[in-house]
């Protein structure tokens, strides 16, 4: 089954959802009612509580349920507040938490960014969705991985573009009590990791290998990076003058700002009666 293939079946078991009267094992119409359970439904219109009707087959002798075409099995939002999540994301920009932040406050009248555009809004009593950046993180992957299996190869699709921009920063993580140098390697506009690897050290020779592994995963050519945004560190400069010979390199402002302010705050505290 191809892509339009399967969307077309996509489509068409969102207009025309699963006969409940049919055994989803058998295809047999031997049923009979098996109880109801409750279920939350976290969408963009809102929480609410549904109960969804379970069924039994008496030939296959076992339960069974019609799947929600709005949402996947065992998903706890809709599909649409995925969609909707990573268009924000990769599109308008801001940083996971803030993403998470306006959908919460859309799904939850009342409450958080909501009081800015809908100040008049109350508050609805009940379930309140918790949705934390984590969860879209993990949208994230799991969208990336099905973009993967299904071949669609990242940029060159037209779904996203490679900017010609890269932002790459190092930095240290404990793992079971041993420090550990890692390396992240990102689009500066869509935001998406291209590369994140565990070092042996940080040297020239490593960060150097990052970017040309980076290369050759993703298909780029040295003359299509234009921009490397980065910290100060003597190996950016080093893989600028090696591989990325056509690409400027800009300066963080975070790390500017950041190597900065302990001036700054000397100064003031000296300048202060």
């Amino acid at each position: 089954m191809n892509i339009i293939e399967q969307a077309k079946d996509f489509v068409n078991r969102l207009l025309h959802p699963n006969d409940p009267h049919r055994c989803t094992h058998c295809h047999k119409r031997m049923i009979k009612k098996n109880g109801t359970r409750e279920v939350t439904i976290r969408d963009l219109d809102g929480v609410r509580e549904e109960r969804h009707q379970n069924w039994w087959c008496h030939l296959c002798e076992r339960s069974y349920y019609v799947p929600d075409p709005r949402r996947e099995k065992w998903a706890r939002y809709p599909r649409r507040v995925k969609r909707k999540g990573l268009d924000m994301y990769l599109h308008l920009g801001g940083s996971l938490r803030g993403v998470a932040q306006w959908l919460r406050s859309e799904i939850n009248p009342g409450t958080e960014r909501a009081k800015v555009w809908d100040p008049l809004s109350k508050r609805k009593s009940g379930p309140e969705a918790k949705l934390g950046h984590t969860s879209l993180w993990r949208w994230l992957q799991d969208a990336g991985d099905k973009a993967q299996e299904k071949g669609l190869g990242g940029w060159y699709q037209g779904l996203i573009r490679f900017s010609g921009a890269l932002v790459a920063d190092g930095t240290g993580v404990k793992i079971r009590g041993v420090s550990v140098p890692l390396h992240l390697i990102c689009d500066a506009v869509s935001r998406v990791g291209m590369r994140i690897a565990r070092l042996a050290e940080e040297s020239n020779v490593a960060i150097r290998e990052q970017f040309w592994a980076l290369l050759r995963e993703w298909g780029l050519k040295m003359v299509e990076v234009k921009v490397l945004i980065s910290d100060g560190a003597n190996w950016y400069r080093y893989v600028l003058g090696w591989i990325l010979r056509k690409a400027r390199q800009q300066r963080s402002i975070f790390h500017l700002w950041r190597n900065i302010l302990p001036a700054v705050r000397s100064f003031e505290a000296e300048a202060s009666p």
